[in-house]
């Protein structure tokens, strides 16, 4: 048998290749393998690859490629790696974590809790108001008898009436209120007890109305945001934008575009004049309505006032500086290692979970939630109910974990397949056993204390990378709960049931599923880079296969790799040659 290394593309003297394969520049492939046919020349005809045996390895530079001297690459600096014992004290020390602003439809099919959508709106010396309003009402709503017209540099032909003048009868309204306002709250970073809301006054806006860029800052030290709630109206235009940068004077527009986000409160699918819509924001964001294009706007206006005795008051400034270490340790992850597993060591039932999603969990667990999807920006969140069964006969323990169902943040059930195979609920900080006899075992005793032959985790250490559970506890009980027991014929069981929050970046899919091992690479290869050409896939998926011990890459799918690279140098005036 002769023993062949396929090396890299001689690209000296050669036009610069395509975008889409650019990164094959950058890209060898090491590959040990037995054959009986041997390549003849990149520019003939070659004989297919036979019996081969892969070792696959990355090499990000290439030496062969001679750059202009004019034109020196800059030094390859590694960039700095979080680990998920950063992202766990990052989540820890922060007060508050959330979003700036928050909105949408509140009708109790996603998000947000519904608001009745009669609300029994009464305005003195108009009476009570059907919704949407018809023209005459309209004309009533701007008597100077009513309300204040405010007509100024911010405000165009916008119409207030005080809070005194006005009613919400329905006396399911308050109790609907504070529902959303312990939503809204846990996406605001705030503890739901912590927040109130007050009815500061009633707007009506219709045709050419608009609100330019202006902030809602005020002497009342509990104030931290306005809440308005859009009852049925019907109109067209008059988007939000709410702006949760300092000084919005100055900002590139890329910046200004990345701060800012925009509220059309159902303009859009036409849905405003059949639901209540609400939208939320911090005194210290700067906010603007676009002009009312036609028809008729009520929006309901409230102070949301934060009670604590004591302390620092949230706010977006607040929120932006607390997240900003939460933030950076997500983006520092790998992007095999972006999926982290949250222990709540509780039970909470199907019914409530189903039901409510996240709104089921407590305020810390919910929490925790709000706080990586405002921190990580393609970070998707799902509630996981797991099992734990540990076994004891005589002196043989052994410890088996499982994912049971999975839900979404609103309570559907989510089909993840993929993720139940490289889910680990193995905690971060967790000893695990130096002897093969422990080495399922997960590192605890049967009564869930730390066995003697263990060691501590070095979460930089490859091997150790799978541990995904954020805790601080190595006991099994502090992340599961407590057990029930079971058991016969000398054999005991300890049956854990617990919920868990498992958050994963969507953005690092590919590298995920490549976790599942041959079948994930598989199908990566076959289904996703090869069809494509997409080398900078490939790049992404040997990064996975050099850093992990889950990933190889069989010899049959060596072969379509290289094929693929030979035709993308051949497609680019690339010379190939192999060097044995």
């Amino acid at each position: 048998m002769v023993l062949k290394r396929a090396c890299s593309a001689i690209m000296k003297g050669a036009p610069t290749p395509p975008a889409r394969h650019q990164s094959v520049k950058n890209v060898k492939l090491l590959i040990t393998f037995k054959r009986q046919a041997t390549f003849k020349s990149a520019r003939t005809s070659h004989t297919p690859l036979q019996k081969m045996e892969v070792d696959v390895g990355v090499l990000r530079e290439n030496a062969d490629v001679q750059e202009p001297a004019n034109n020196a690459a800059a030094p390859n600096i590694e960039p700095q790696r979080s680990s998920r014992f950063a992202v766990h004290q990052a989540l820890k020390d922060v007060n508050f974590i959330g979003n700036s602003c928050f909105g949408g439809k509140a009708d109790g099919t996603m998000a947000l809790p519904a608001l009745p959508i009669l609300p029994g709106l009464h305005v003195k010396s108009v009476g009570k108001l059907p919704l949407p309003i018809t023209r005459d009402q309209a004309k009533s709503l701007k008597d100077p008898s009513v309300s204040c017209s405010i007509n100024d540099d911010v405000f165009t032909k916008v119409w207030q009436i005080e809070s005194e003048d006005v009613k919400i009868t329905n006396p399911e309204w308050d109790v609907s209120l504070r529902k959303l306002l312990d939503i809204l709250a846990s996406k605001l970073g705030i503890n739901p007890i912590r927040l109130s809301a007050d009815l500061e006054s009633l707007m009506y806006m219709e045709n050419e109305s608009s609100i330019d860029w202006c902030s809602n800052r005020e002497e009342n030290c509990h104030k931290v945001g306005t809440l308005l709630v859009q009852l049925p109206s019907s109109f067209t235009g008059g988007s939000f934008q709410i702006y949760d940068g300092q000084d919005k004077e100055g900002q590139d527009e890329e910046e200004d575009e990345s701060k800012t986000s925009n509220f059309d409160l159902g303009e859009v699918t036409g849905e405003q004049e059949f639901k209540c819509h609400v939208l939320c924001h911090y005194t210290d964001c700067q906010y603007k309505m676009e002009m009312i294009r036609s028809g008729y706007r009520l929006l309901l206006c409230y102070s949301l006032n934060f009670t604590e005795g004591s302390g620092q008051l949230p706010s977006a400034a607040v929120l932006t500086t607390s997240k900003i270490p939460l933030q950076q340790s997500l983006d520092a992850l790998p992007r095999h290692d972006r999926i982290i597993l949250i222990p709540l060591a509780n039970d909470y039932s199907d019914s409530a979970l189903g039901n409510d999603g996240l709104s089921a969990l407590s305020h810390p667990h919910r929490a925790k939630a709000e706080a990586i999807k405002a921190a990580g920006k393609d970070w998707k969140i799902l509630i996981v109910q797991a099992k734990k069964t540990s076994c004891a006969c005589g002196s043989c323990r052994k410890t088996s974990s499982s994912i049971v169902r999975v839900y979404d943040e609103h309570g559907r059930g989510a089909d993840k397949h993929w993720l139940k195979k490289i889910v680990s609920f193995a905690p971060i900080e967790e000893a695990i056993a130096t002897t093969q006899e422990f080495s399922d075992y997960e590192g605890y005793d049967y009564y869930g204390y730390s066995h003697p032959h263990i060691m501590k985790i070095d979460n930089e250490h490859p091997k150790h990378r799978a541990a995904m559970v954020l805790t601080d506890s190595k006991m099994i009980q502090d992340n599961w709960g407590a057990p029930n027991f079971s058991g016969e014929n000398e054999v005991l069981q300890m049956i854990y049931t617990s919920t868990f929050l498992l958050a994963y970046d969507s953005s690092a899919e590919f590298e995920l599923r490549c976790l599942t091992g041959r079948e994930g690479v598989s199908n990566a290869i076959r289904h996703s880079i090869v069809p494509a050409s997409d080398c900078a896939l490939l790049d992404r998926l040997l990064t996975v296969v050099e850093e992990t011990q889950h990933c190889e890459i069989v010899a049959s799918n060596s072969r379509l790799l290289l094929e693929m690279l030979l035709e993308s140098y051949q497609k680019s005036s690339i010379v190939i040659s192999l060097i044995q």
